[in-house]
């Protein structure tokens, strides 16, 4: 009996917020064809969630680069002696995460790291039944280029020397310390950006979610000092959309 209550409550509750989300839709005058708010649907799939620590080891002597890719994770990079990729991934995911949630393989010469949680979750109103998670990248100081993708997960850089570095995020923060980049291309629509100790010789381009980009570089003086950087939007006349760093030194 039980096993029937899971099945039909679940159901019942779904056509609710399908009916509260047609009603809503509808009294907005919006067409079915014009599709109806999905994040107030439930999609019933694993129940609960589960805490995961994964941990792998990839041999990347000669390898000098490295992409990893997430969603909501936090990313943190830092410089060990070595010749191995060391990465450990810790925090709550729907069951059953499974060993296929962290990838980490050599691919055409590059170091990938992906987080891919299997797509059986529980969404209701946008809200990603999930607790928080952090991914832990330990690289050998050869490496000189970097690509870390996510969409909220924060990025912690530190004691590496890059010859490039791409950051593409929607909402994390970036923080960098200790390092020295000589090239960057850096894509946010609402992040925060900061850098403690060192950060020499940095330059490169900053995207502002299709708004634009500009072009910044910090000057090799720049040392032991905290820097803060914002990304913000202004609407101009015309409807023109333009994208706003706000750069602050602190000493």
């Amino acid at each position: 009996m039980n096993h029937v209550k899971w099945i039909v409550y679940p159901a019942l509750v779904s056509s609710f917020c399908f009916a509260l989300s047609y009603a809503a839709y509808s009294a907005a005058g919006i067409r079915p064809a014009e599709g109806y708010p999905l994040g107030l649907l439930i999609h019933t799939g694993a129940i609960g969630n589960e805490e995961v620590h994964l941990q792998r080891e990839v041999l990347a002597k000669d390898i000098r680069d490295i992409e990893v890719k997430t969603e909501t994770s936090d990313i943190r990079l830092r410089a060990i002696d070595g010749d191995k990729v060391q990465v450990e991934l810790t925090g709550s995911f729907p069951a059953p995460a499974g060993e296929d949630l962290l990838f980490a393989e050599v691919v055409d010469g590059r170091v990938v790291i992906r987080v891919q949680p299997k797509n059986e979750t529980i969404r209701l109103s946008w809200i990603r039944y999930s607790k928080g998670s952090t991914l832990e990248i330990q690289v050998p100081r050869g490496m000189v280029g970097v690509s870390l993708r996510t969409v909220s997960g924060d990025i912690e850089i530190s004691d590496l020397r890059l010859t490039e570095l791409g950051i593409e995020t929607t909402s994390g923060d970036v923080s960098v310390r200790n390092a020295s980049i000589d090239g960057a291309n850096w894509t946010t629509v609402s992040g925060d950006w900061s850098s403690t100790g060192a950060l020499r010789n940095f330059s490169g381009q900053f995207g502002f979610g299709g708004f634009g980009s500009a072009d910044i570089g910090i000057a090799p003086s720049v040392s032991r000092e905290h820097h803060v950087g914002r990304f913000q939007t202004a609407a101009l006349a015309g409807g023109f959309q333009i994208g706003l760093f706000i750069f602050e030194r602190r000493s």
